[in-house]
């Protein structure tokens, strides 16, 4: 993928890392984004629009000092890791910085200097350093010797849960909407599925929902009354996701194949589905990631339940960035007792588990702090629909 010459997410596995080459990592307080106070543009150094004393020059600067944002209409000003109001990233940002809609118009920061965010520390050298995807090229391979899905195998120390986590709120579904039978064989019964997603939207809005058995999305969105504030990306192998497009803006999205089903009951290969979002008050990232697991039941099809968990941490390892935030929901045709659920929960936190068919309805996460889990009933599928309330 083009935009992932940027930070990948960081896998902390004892005998390898995915973690990009030559750069540093930003310090925990660095602060991507603005918030409107008081009629000014606020960083987290407290620079306004109105407090113009030791701004540098935006053709020379060191990382985190506060400079003009090239393209405002008025003096607004921003400092290092932080979006402009046109959603281009500050000129003193570091090259590693990616929360923005935008890149850099202006570079400021090509000489060395004092980086401000990391005073001990020289400034990011220009041009950026070229970041690689790495992934485990070990002998250890699971998956079916010459299949398709064959996959590294993690170090069981490995993790993907995020190192900090922090306060920001996201609510998400999983749902699978048994779509031959609810709507194609009844209709969608007067929208039972969208009303009930509209009901619990109406408590405090979802951010996310991940949708299996889902071959028109929009038509669920419009029968709750959705559609205006939902964006959605369609994904193979009918997956859909849903997200708020009045909070969080698209940054890029994708899919692959993980996983196969065996031959006593084939339906083909299985998805997972991803989308990369930026909220647009806070830059809080979230990567978000939905898949439909492989029949029969708890075997994990072709290459097996172990490969399935594997292969949907691949896909994380080389597509989410070191910081992002990761939810996974879906049905994965697994129940707590498989080796995918078993992985999936020892890498990421697990989250919630439903009860539709034993329990192969899950949430996992890369942070652990829960701060509500419901259980929404059926609305016309054979399967529940599960929520979520998190901090990331």
């Amino acid at each position: 993928m083009a935009a992932l010459s940027r930070t990948l997410i960081q896998l902390n596995f004892v005998s390898f890392c995915l973690t990009s080459e030559g750069h540093e990592s930003l310090p925990a307080n660095a602060s991507s984004n603005f918030t409107q106070e008081q009629g000014h543009l606020r960083g987290s150094n407290g620079a306004t629009a109105g407090s113009l004393q030791n701004v540098a020059s935006v053709a020379s600067c060191e990382v985190g000092v506060p400079v003009h944002c090239p393209l405002s209409a008025v003096a607004q000003l921003c400092s290092g890791n932080q979006c402009c109001p046109d959603g281009s990233t500050c000129p003193s940002a570091e090259h590693t910085f990616d929360a923005c809609e935008k890149p850099k118009v202006e570079d400021c920061t090509s000489h060395a200097g004092v980086n401000h965010l990391n005073p001990g520390s020289a400034a990011v050298p220009s041009p950026a350093p070229h970041h690689t995807r790495h992934w485990p090229h070990t002998l250890d391979r699971i998956g079916g010797h010459m299949n398709w899905c064959e996959v590294e195998v993690v170090p069981h120390e490995g993790t993907l849960r995020n190192q900090v986590c922090g306060h920001h709120t996201v609510k998400a579904l999983s749902y699978n909407l048994y779509w031959w039978n609810l709507f194609r064989k009844h209709g969608g019964r007067g929208g039972s599925a969208g009303r009930l997603i509209a009901h619990a939207h109406e408590s405090s809005p979802f951010d996310f929902m991940g949708f299996q058995e889902c071959e028109n999305i929009e038509r669920v969105l419009r029968d709750g009354g959705l559609s205006n504030h939902f964006g959605h990306l369609v994904g193979e192998h009918a997956t859909a996701i849903a997200y708020n497009k009045d909070k969080w803006h698209l940054l890029t999205s994708g899919g692959s194949d993980v996983a196969e089903d065996g031959p006593k009951e084939y339906y083909g290969q299985r998805p997972a589905h991803w989308g990369r979002f930026r909220h647009k008050g806070n830059g809080k990232i979230v990567f978000f990631l939905n898949h439909h697991g492989a029949l029969p039941k708890n075997t994990g099809g072709l290459c097996g339940t172990r490969a399935s968990a594997y292969n949907i941490m691949k896909v994380i390892a080389l597509n989410a960035h070191q910081d992002d935030a990761i939810i996974i929901v879906g049905d994965f045709n697994s129940d707590a007792g498989t080796k995918t659920h078993r992985l999936l929960a020892h890498h990421l936190h697990d989250i919630y588990t439903g009860q539709s068919f034993g329990g192969v309805d899950h949430i996992y996460s890369s942070c652990p702090d829960i701060i509500s889990r419901t259980n929404l009933g059926d609305g016309g599928s054979d399967h529940d629909a599960l929520e979520v309330l998190l901090k990331v």
